[in-house]
This record gives C-alpha cells, structure tokens and sequence, in this order.
C-alpha cells in the first residue's frame, strides 16, 4: 500500500478493509452512543472551565494569571493524552483506553470539585485532562469495528455529536452561574458522575479484541513523546508571559524539537513502536492530519475571540454582555455543526473529500474575513460565527476519514493519535498567537488595560489567512478528480 501513496492525497475515499464490517451488527448502535457519550463529556469538560474562571478566581481567591495554569496544564496533558491513548489502545485494546480515559476525567473532576485551593484544582485538571483522548480514541474504535460505507456513516455520527458538545460547554458554566445559581464545583460533580458511567458503559460494550500480538509495551518512545510535548508546549502557552525572546523560551522550544527528532529515531528502529511512524506513508492519513491541525487553529480563533468580544466593555468596543449571554452567543455556532457534518458525510459517500474539504475552509474563510468588518451587534458576530459553524462541521467528516482511510485497523490509533496532537500543538501555537495580538492592542478601561476591538479584528484575520492557505494547498495538490467513495478489496 506505500509503495503508491502520496504524502499529500486528497483523493476519493479508499478503506482498507483488512479489518472491521461493512454493516453494522447488534450493537452498532449501542457502541455508538457510547462513543458519542463518552465524546460529549470530554469536550464539555474541555470547555467549561473556560466559562468557570472568573467564579473559580473568586472562590479560591486566585489571580486570572494563576488560573491561566489550569488552562496551560489542559493544553499539555491533553496532548499527550492524544497522542499516547490511543496508540497504546492498538496494543492493548481500545476497550481498556476508553475506560481508562473516562476514570481518568471521573477521578480528576472529583479531585477538582473537592480541591480547596487552586494547587490542588490544577491536580485535578491534569488528571481530567487524559480524558480528553476520548475523542480521537472514538475514532480509532470505528476504525477498527467498521470498514466501508458503514465506517463513514459511524465517523459522520461522531462528527454531528461535536456541535450539542460544544454547545453544551459554553452555554453551562453561565447557567450554573446565573441561572442556577449554584457553585462552581456541581459542574465538576456532575462531569465526574457521568464519565464514572460513561466508563461502566464503555466496559461493557466497547470491543476488547486487540489488534497486534502483545509484546513488550514501548515504555521509552511513549516517555519520550509525553516529554517532548511538554517541552515545546510549556514555552507555546507560557511564552507571552515570559518573553518571546527570553533564553528559558529559545532553550525550551530547542529542548523539545531536539526531543522529538529523538523520539522519531528511536520508533523507527523499535520493533514494536507505539507509535507507528509509517502510517504517515498512508494515502490521506498525512493530509488529515494537517487539516486536523488546521481544525484546531481556526476554532481556536472562534473560541478565544467571540466570547470574549461579546464580554467585552463597550469602551473597548465589545458590548458588556454577562457569561451566560457569552456562552449563549456559542450556540448557534455549535448547532450548526450537527447538520453540517451530517450533510458533508453523506456527500462523502457519493464524492471525494477534496470538494467537500474545499468548500469548508471556503465557508471559514468568508466568514472569519466578515468577522473582521461586521462586528458592530451581537446578532452580526452570532450569525457570523454560525456560518463558521457550518464550515467547520462539514469539514469533520471529511477529515476524520482521510486520517484512518488508508490506515490498517491496527494503525487507527496511531493515525487518529497523530491527529489529535497536531491539534492540540496547533490550538496552543494560535492561542499563543492570539493572546499576542490582543494584548498588543489594549486599551484602558477603569485604569484596567483590556483588549481592543482591533486586536480581535486581527486574529480573525488571522484564522481567515489560515484557512485560506489550507484551501489553496489542498486546490494545488488536485491530481485526479474525485469519485464516489469505494471500498479497498
């Protein structure tokens, strides 16, 4: 299969089908809503504390800038989490991965609701943060129990699920707060309850059949990733703070691409790498894993700016709405990625992904560039940030099934993990860039600098910029026209 792979292929949709069904069996239908589940909860989790912070602050009487640590710990672990789980469910099964990433956010959301200063909080956040894995080790587990058709339909279903997740996660901690008027901890009782259920699910329907013969688990290329991570990452998410130019930032960004040439030599000479470098020779599985990348950098863009915009004094040129309002102004984004991503997986079906990647990045080109005109009222940045919903939902799909379609079954989570690291990486790298852009342009309100209007008209230019060099790469790779999707014999 490598000797015709391209590094960049965007070509019509080819599963290998060494592994897996082509229709759903009994229990399709309970993996699913499982996997979905166990999906739902993580990307809650991810996005609520975003929300929480100013109530977190107040009840542990905390700095924002202390806080931003709860924020740098998530970045990091995620990653790591991303990219180890589900290689290490290849190996080990992706049953015990699951299960292991949801005990991972039940323990650590329990540890965060019972913490009684921020030191202990920032525990308990680094333990929940493994449980971010659950959603890329979804799409490793379809991979291996569908092949065919039935594997697009499974990987649109996953793609529909972001949209009420990330709706959910903005919207909650403003509910809690305003509507419920109860403590910040009942959200992470509540996250912890549900992933303690969500694992007692998983266990009991989520295959346990391994895909390779097991062996020597690779101890040392999975220390080795998990470190270089840190080291590049830390200095990512932490450079504004200390310096762009400061020797601990140069030395740590070194450290870490030092780090990870070493860990790359080190799985290419290991007989049994967790981490199977090779995939990257898979038809699509490199392009999908960039545009993965580019998914985190654009909605990066959205979920840093459009909040805090709305948020935002009317000084500065926001419009001084309350958390609730702010999450709330989210939700027609998150909505309309559901139907988004259930319209681009039956396109998949009949078309190649190369029209349906194109039209996405077109849709979030447009509408982050209008963005940058069109922010004088609410209702404009709410259906502006809708019409990148739609963009970004279509392109999911899509994306999810260039990075397993050439993979074999027992490389899925390798595939998938690479993926969700690049994500990750690009997210904090855009985040970075982001709280650059909007400090640079501040402005004082109350003797209190907050950022300027101007500052979030250049990120989303940014994200604009960002989309539209992903679309002209993915135009400029155009070798052969697409194709109904079909099945690898």
């Amino acid at each position: 299969m490598a000797g015709d792979s391209q590094p960049l292929s965007f070509d019509p949709i080819t599963i290998d089908a060494s592994s897996g069904r082509d229709r759903p069996g009994s229990g399709s239908i309970r993996l699913l809503a499982v996997l979905a589940g166990c999906q739902f909860i993580a990307v809650i989790s991810l996005l609520v504390v975003l929300t929480l912070l100013g109530q977190i602050g107040t009840s542990l009487d905390e700095s924002r800038s202390g806080l931003g640590w709860l924020l740098v710990a998530g970045a990091v672990v995620g990653a790591i989490g991303n990219g180890l789980f589900p290689a290490a469910g290849s190996l080990l099964g992706q049953r015990r991965v699951m299960v292991g990433s949801m005990i991972f956010l039940a323990a650590g959301s329990a540890v965060s609701a019972l913490s009684p200063d921020a030191t202990v909080l920032l525990c308990g956040r680094i333990l929940s943060s493994f449980g971010i894995a659950a959603i890329v080790v979804s799409v490793a587990i379809v991979r291996e129990v569908y092949s065919g058709p039935a594997l697009l339909r499974a990987l649109g279903i996953l793609s529909a699920i972001s949209g009420p997740a990330n709706a959910a996660g903005f919207a909650l901690g403003g509910i809690v707060q305003q509507v419920l008027h109860v403590d910040w901890r009942a959200v992470f009782w509540l996250i912890a309850a549900i992933s303690a259920a969500m694992a007692v699910a998983a266990a009991a329907v989520v295959p346990g059949v391994r895909q390779r013969t097991a062996g020597r688990v690779d101890l040392l290329g999975g220390l080795l990733l998990a470190g270089a991570l840190v080291v590049l990452l830390l200095p990512i998410t932490d450079g504004g703070q200390w310096g762009w130019t400061s020797g601990r930032v140069i030395a740590l960004l070194l450290s870490g691409v030092l780090l990870l040439a070493v860990w790359a030599g080190v799985e290419l000479r290991a007989r049994e790498p967790m981490i199977q470098l090779r995939v990257f020779s898979r038809p699509g599985v490199a392009s999908g894993c960039l545009l993965f990348a580019l998914l985190g950098a654009t909605f990066t863009v959205i979920n840093v700016t459009v909040p805090a915009f709305v948020e935002a004094p009317h000084a500065a040129g926001g419009f001084g709405a309350s958390v609730l309002a702010a999450g709330l102004s989210m939700v027609p984004f998150s909505v309309a990625m559901a139907p988004a991503a259930y319209v681009a997986s039956r396109l998949l079906r009949r078309r190649g992904p190369r029209p349906i990647v194109v039209a996405g990045l077109a849709i979030e080109v447009v509408a982050l560039g209008l963005l940058g005109t069109l922010h004088h009222s609410v209702p404009e940045i709410v259906l502006l940030a809708a019409l990148f919903g739609v963009g970004y939902g279509g392109l999911l799909p899509p994306v999810y099934a260039l990075i397993v379609r050439g993979a074999h079954a027992d490389e899925a989570g390798t595939s998938a993990g690479l993926g969700g690291v690049g994500s990750s990486v690009a997210g904090a790298v855009v985040a970075a860039v982001a709280t650059a852009l909007l400090t640079h342009a501040d402005t004082l309100v109350d003797h209190v600098p907050v950022p300027a209007s101007a500052g979030y008209v250049s990120v989303w230019l940014l994200g604009a910029v960002l989309a539209a060099a992903g679309m002209a790469v993915v135009v400029a790779s155009a070798r052969a026209p697409s194709a109904p999707f079909r099945r690898r014999g």
